[in-house]
C-alpha cells in the first residue's frame, strides 16, 4: 500500500489522492467498464420498470463485491485540485425555478366506497386502506378489498405487490435501537431478511432505499449490501467527497451517489478513474448542508430525488434529476410528499397539497383534480400507465384514474 501524490504541473498545484490505495484498487481503476466510466447521458426508451430490471445483465467483474469501510477509504479520491475558475463554474449546478402551466386531464371513475380510501405511498402499485380493511388493485384493474392482508408497522418501500419491503425500528429489552427488514411475498405473507447474518440488527444509522434494479439496498456509510435479491452490487468507487450522503440505483443497475467534502456536495455517476470523477461530478450550489429524501427511477437510466438545503433555519426544497443532458436541479416552494414515475419517463409530484406533472421534456403542469375533490391520495399502477387518485367528492368516497402520460389536448390554451 502507498500514498499517491501527483503534480498538477499545468496548474502549479499538488493534487493529493486522500486514502490508502492498494495495488488491486489501482488495477480495478484501470479496467474498462460501462458502469465505472459511464458515457454521457443517453436518451431513454420507454420501458416499464419490471421489464427494464429483467433486461439488465449482471457484470461478472462485480460478482461478490461488497464495500467495507476500509475498502471505501481505499477508494476515496477526495481531490483538492486547483481548477481554473471557468472550469469550476462549468461543474456547479444552477437551480432553476418551476412555473407549472394548468392542465385538465380526463378522470375516469374506478370505484365508489363507503369508507374514505387512503392510498399508501409506494413508488408503483396500488395499496391502501378503507376503514379497517386494506384495498388494492387486482390483476383485472379493479379495486378490491383484502380482509386477509396485514401490513405491519414500519416504512413501506418499493413496488406493490411483487417487490415490496418494510423496515421496522424497535427497541431491544435493554433499550438498544434495532432494525428488522421484511419482504412481501406478493400475496399475503411477510418474511424477515437477514442483514450481516442477523434477522434483527443494531440501528447505527443505516439507510434503506429500494434498489431500482432489484431488491433493497442497505447503506452503512460507503458500504452497500443488497437484500432480497441475488444480484450483485458493485463498490461505489472513486468520488469527490469522503462522506456519502445518498446512493441511487437506476433501473438498469447504474449507481449514482452524492458525497460531501468540506467545500461542498457533489453528485456523480459511478466512476472508476480520477479523470471520470473530475469530469462527471457536479457540485450542488449553496454549501454543504444538503439532505436527500424520496427517490424514483425513470425509464432505464434516469432518476429524480428530493434534495433540500437548510440555511438560517430556512429550508429550501428542490428536485434533483439525472436524465438526458446530465444533472438538473429545480427549486420548489414546498417539500414533495410523493414522487411517481410515468411510463414515458415523466414524473408525478405531490407537493404543497397540489398534484404536479413534469413531462419527459422537462415541462411542468399543475393538474386539475376531479371537480369537487377535497383531500386526496395518489398511486401509480405497476406498469406505470395509470395514476389513481382517491378523494372525497360531494359526500362520496371515489377513486379515479387518468393516464400517466398527459395528452396534448389536456393542456389549457
Amino acid at each position: 500500500m502507498f500514498w499517491t501524490r501527483e503534480l498538477a504541473s499545468s496548474l502549479g498545484a499538488v493534487t493529493l489522492a486522500i486514502g490508502l490505495v492498494s495495488s488491486s484498487a489501482c488495477a480495478d481503476e484501470s479496467k474498462p467498464s460501462s458502469t465505472r466510466a459511464a458515457a454521457e447521458p443517453r436518451g431513454d426508451q420507454a420501458d416499464p420498470l419490471g421489464e427494464a430490471q429483467a433486461q439488465a445483465q449482471d457484470q461478472s467483474e462485480d460478482e461478490g463485491d461488497s464495500d467495507s469501510e476500509s475498502e471505501a477509504l481505499a477508494e476515496v479520491l477526495e481531490l483538492e485540485v486547483a481548477v481554473p475558475e471557468a472550469k469550476v463554474g462549468a461543474n456547479v449546478l444552477t437551480s432553476q425555478g418551476v412555473s407549472p402551466a394548468p392542465v385538465t386531464p380526463t378522470w375516469t371513475e374506478i370505484a365508489s366506497l363507503d369508507e374514505p380510501v387512503d392510498l399508501r405511498y409506494v413508488a408503483a402499485g396500488v395499496i391502501g386502506r378503507a376503514g379497517e380493511v386494506y384495498v388494492e388493485r387486482d390483476k383485472s384493474g379493479a379495486l378490491v378489498q383484502r380482509p386477509d392482508l396485514e401490513i405491519p408497522a414500519g416504512e413501506l418501500i418499493g413496488y406493490w405487490p411483487k417487490d415490496a419491503y418494510l423496515v421496522q425500528r424497535e427497541l431491544s429489552e435493554g433499550g438498544e435501537p434495532r432494525l428488522r427488514v421484511l419482504a412481501f411475498n406478493g400475496v399475503n405473507k411477510w418474511k424477515a431478511l437477514a442483514y450481516e447474518g442477523k434477522l434483527r440488527f443494531v440501528d447505527h444509522g443505516q439507510e434503506f432505499q429500494k434498489g431500482w434494479r432489484a431488491g433493497l439496498l442497505v447503506r452503512d456509510g460507503a458500504s452497500l449490501e443488497r437484500l432480497g435479491s441475488t444480484r450483485s452490487i458493485s463498490r461505489l468507487g472513486p468520488r469527490m467527497g469522503r462522506e456519502v450522503l445518498e446512493v441511487i440505483e437506476s433501473a438498469s443497475g447504474e449507481l449514482y451517489h452524492l458525497s460531501r467534502r468540506p467545500t461542498g456536495v457533489h453528485a456523480q455517476q459511478q466512476c472508476g478513474t480520477r479523470s471520470c470523477v473530475e469530469e462527471r461530478s457536479k457540485k450542488l450550489p449553496y454549501g454543504t448542508q444538503w439532505r436527500f429524501g424520496l427517490q424514483v427511477p425513470r425509464l432505464r437510466n434516469s432518476l429524480s430525488l428530493v434534495a433540500s438545503f437548510e440555511v438560517d433555519d430556512t429550508v429550501a426544497h428542490h428536485l434533483l434529476h439525472y436524465e438526458t443532458g446530465g444533472w438538473k436541479l429545480e427549486a420548489l416552494v414546498f417539500e414533495p410528499k410523493g414522487l411517481w414515475p410515468a411510463r414515458d419517463g415523466g414524473l408525478w409530484v405531490l407537493v404543497g397539497g397540489k398534484l404536479l406533472h413534469r413531462d419527459r421534456q422537462g415541462a411542468w403542469f399543475e393538474v386539475a383534480l376531479p371537480e369537487g375533490a377535497g383531500d386526496f391520495s395518489v398511486a401509480v399502477t405497476p406498469k406505470l400507465d395509470e395514476l389513481w387518485l382517491a378523494a372525497s367528492v360531494g359526500g362520496r368516497e371515489v377513486v379515479y384514474s387518468t393516464p400517466t402520460t398527459l395528452a396534448d389536448d389536456d393542456a389549457a390554451p
